[in-house]
């Protein structure tokens, strides 16, 4: 999905722009976050491994930072509360390679791992030939390769699998791959985060649910409040002849006037929208997406190769038939470069 859509609404409609349509918005009160857990849904052990992954507040403060296994006294321990330091310990950027294995597991690494071509989308990476795979430390090797001599890890001497040449595990990257694209702004989101949290608790033997939620995250509701709740069904703004630009990044809100022509609308975005972020087009782009000539929720996507990095109505024709590295973008947010 892009960032922005066109909406055909009446000449007279007059939703105040920036602000998200009240059809999308759930008036009735839903459940609320579990103040034990904050609504992670996590235990108290799960939800400070959460909590450091980006660890903001040592992050702008400098004051934070948790040693696992020490109390405040400096003695062993397997439970918080952990040693506070004094500065951050923020671990996005230092994850382990059993965690990037999970990541690649869940489809979440694709750039690495997969080549996308546009009209064919995403295809594994495929070696030459059959290589071997450690299960230990996800060491890989081309089969017959120099490094290859007994079928054993030159990294940790366990025995090597034998992988066909398209198998994912053959391509997964290192943990210093991942975390120096980290360092470069591209970034992990939520989901990320999630599957490293889990991961990461694991590994070290505290994971579990919030004893108060049950990882729900949220209490329960009132029987009535709850039906009412879940029996409301969001509703588009009505339709009509006039043409409007909205942006898709939130719930979703119109951005400009109401225009009788696309033409209009066009003229409008060229000097007043953005097509995403601070990233603007002509006014010959918007037209051909808001008469179909090309899709605006596709024009409006970030794409990213070694050539270009933007939306991808700005593409330069010379490089959108090339392989594309990387289609994504994070939550909606925009917090750095994408790597090329």
């Amino acid at each position: 999905m892009g960032h922005r859509t066109l909406k055909r609404v009446p000449l007279d409609f007059n939703y105040p722009r920036g602000k998200v349509w009240k059809g999308y918005i759930n008036p009735h009160r839903g459940p609320r976050k579990c103040k034990v857990c904050d609504g992670s849904g996590y235990n108290p052990e799960t939800h400070q491994i959460a909590e450091d992954f980006y660890d903001h507040d040592g992050l702008f403060s400098g004051r934070w930072r948790y040693q696992y296994y020490v109390n405040p006294q400096g003695e062993p321990t397997d439970h918080p509360p952990w040693m506070i330091i004094g500065d951050c310990h923020a671990w996005h950027d230092k994850i382990t390679q059993d965690e990037v294995m999970a990541l690649a597991n869940n489809g979440r690494l694709m750039d690495f791992t997969h080549t996308w071509t546009p009209g064919e989308g995403w295809k594994p990476k495929k070696w030459e030939t059959k290589g071997f795979w450690c299960p230990k430390c996800y060491h890989a090797m081309p089969q017959l390769s120099a490094d290859h001599h007994s079928g054993f890890c030159t990294e940790c001497n366990t025995e090597m699998k034998l992988l066909e040449g398209n198998d994912i595990r053959l391509h997964v990257p290192t943990a210093e791959e991942v975390n120096a694209r980290e360092h470069c702004g591209m970034g992990h989101d939520a989901i990320n985060s999630w599957i490293l949290t889990e991961v990461r608790a694991k590994r070290l033997g505290v994971f579990g649910k919030c004893p108060k939620c049950k990882g729900k995250g949220e209490t329960k509701l009132p029987r009535k409040m709850k039906k009412r709740y879940k029996n409301w069904h969001a509703y588009e703004p009505p339709t009509g002849p006039g043409y409007q630009l909205w942006e898709t990044c939130t719930e979703g809100s119109p951005v400009s006037p109401v225009f009788e022509s696309a033409e209009e609308l066009a003229d409008w975005c060229a000097d007043n929208a953005t097509i995403f972020a601070r990233e603007k087009t002509s006014r010959e782009n918007w037209l051909k997406m808001f008469v179909g000539e090309e899709d605006l929720e596709v024009g409006s996507m970030l794409v990213s190769s070694r050539d270009y990095s933007g939306v991808a109505i700005n593409e330069p024709e010379e490089t959108a038939e090339k392989p594309v590295e990387m289609i994504s973008y994070r939550g909606g947010n925009v917090y750095g470069d994408f790597v090329q």
